[in-house]
């Protein structure tokens, strides 16, 4: 390799920083349910990554736990092969998870991350304001049937995601990333850049109103009031008092447009439903203590415990809940390590936080909170990104080379990646051939 190829490649260095940094928009661009080759390649190219720069031991460690707690329930599932093939959902995440906890490549992950989320809220306007109504005007030349125009008609948007709630969550982690780089850059030099980030963060913000989603607006306000109580704690009473304000009237503006768009009995009707997937999440946890029922394997769970009347889905609309019923009580532990080991490390870097680093503390925050009531930690699309701002949060300030250690689990990572990547072509390839 030669000395410009070397250094470009290293971190820190213009391919690696464009290579990180598009590869998280193509993230937030391509959605698709597990087991998926979308996820098996951009998981590949995320380890690739991985490789580069050295990643803190606390973030190592987390990452471990996390796809460890999937690895565990493969051989117990109610369906090993469908768990195995699906693992690029928990590896894709740990990979951009430790890519962003290198601290090499901030700025592009911030950008990246603020580029996806004002993408898909440009795409969820599209859909709602050009893309539908001409399918409605053009419904009898489509061949659409009367479902198919009162589901367009009432539909929300869904952006470049699977849900129009996911789209809201990918929208607010882009509003957070790029606001949280508008604020690092510093000297009049910076200030077009600065204007044109904020505009991002502007642009980002804006899909939360267009897909009227309660979820991402409670988590707005959670994400604010985090920031807010931060502020507080060094003694700024003033800025604090503003951060939460702004969070609490932004919050119930966009709760006010969904309630007057989708009406009051979508929220109970919501959390009807969410209440009836958590409870058959935990009655299939009850039956399976220690492993569960296998990594992915919710959907066929759901269908045996769920009551009659419930709603049919895929995911049981909290990541929590979910690894609880997919990974038993091990799975559980581990995941919770994982977070406790990030907990901690943030906390020993508490007094070194930016304000950058304040408003990703909140956007982390306000992930969380979406991970929690709804399933955004089971579609590598936005688990991804959560292991973006949360990498990010948790990141060294030093650029390093990768140690010998952490590449030779990241390659482990990545060879099970390469050849989950080749049994998903011959899958697709045979039930191409059955069609």
């Amino acid at each position: 390799m030669s000395d410009a190829a070397r250094a470009a490649a290293s971190p820190g260095g213009r391919a690696f920083l464009l290579g990180a940094g598009g590869l998280v928009v193509v993230r937030m661009c391509l959605p698709a349910h597990s087991p998926s080759l979308v996820d098996a390649h951009v998981c590949l190219a995320a380890l690739a990554l991985a490789l580069v720069a050295r990643a803190p031991v606390h973030a190592l460690a987390a990452a471990g736990f996390v796809v460890g707690g999937a690895l565990l329930s493969v051989p117990t599932s109610w369906d090993p092969w469908i768990s195995l093939i699906a693992l690029p959902a928990a590896l894709g995440p740990a990979a951009f998870f430790l890519v962003a906890s290198t601290g090499s490549c901030r700025p592009a992950l911030l950008a990246g991350v603020g580029v996806g989320g004002a993408l898909n809220a440009v795409a969820a306007l599209v859909q709602k304001t050009i893309t539908w109504p001409d399918q409605l005007q053009r419904a009898d030349e489509l061949g659409l049937d009367r479902a198919a125009v009162e589901l367009l008609r009432a539909a929300r948007p869904l952006g470049l995601s699977l849900s129009p709630d996911l789209c809201g969550g990918l929208c607010l982690a882009g509003a957070f990333a790029a606001f949280a780089l508008a604020v690092e850059l510093e000297g009049d030099a910076r200030r077009s850049q600065r204007i044109a980030l904020v505009a991002v963060a502007a642009v980002s913000a804006s899909g939360v109103f267009v897909v009227r989603s309660f979820g991402t607006a409670l988590a707005l306000v959670v994400g604010f009031s985090v920031c807010a109580l931060i502020v507080l704690a060094r003694k700024s009473a003033k800025q604090a008092a503003v951060l939460a304000a702004g969070g609490v009237v932004v919050a119930v503006a966009a709760a006010a447009l969904a309630i007057a768009l989708r009406g009051s009995d979508a929220v109970f009707v919501s959390a009807h439903e969410r209440i009836a997937n958590w409870t058959a999440a935990w009655r299939a946890f009850v039956d399976h203590p220690v492993l569960g029922v296998g990594f992915m394997r919710f959907p066929a769970a759901y269908l045996a415990y769920r009551s009659p009347d419930a709603n049919l889905t895929r995911y049981a609309h909290s990541t929590p809940l979910e690894w609880l019923c997919e990974g038993g009580a091990v799975g559980a532990l581990l995941v919770g390590a994982a977070f406790v080991v990030g907990v901690r490390a943030l906390w020993k870097k508490r007094d070194e936080l930016g304000l950058g680093d304040v408003v990703l503390v909140g956007g982390a925050a306000a992930i969380a909170v979406r991970l929690t009531i709804d399933y955004d930690g089971h579609v590598a699309q936005t688990a991804s990104v959560a292991g973006v701002v949360w990498g990010l949060v948790l990141a060294q300030r030093e650029r390093s080379p990768a140690g010998a250690t952490q590449q030779r689990i990241v390659g482990m990572f990545a060879i099970l990646a390469r050849l989950l990547t080749g049994v998903l072509f011959w899958r697709q390839g045979a039930l191409e051939g059955e069609d």
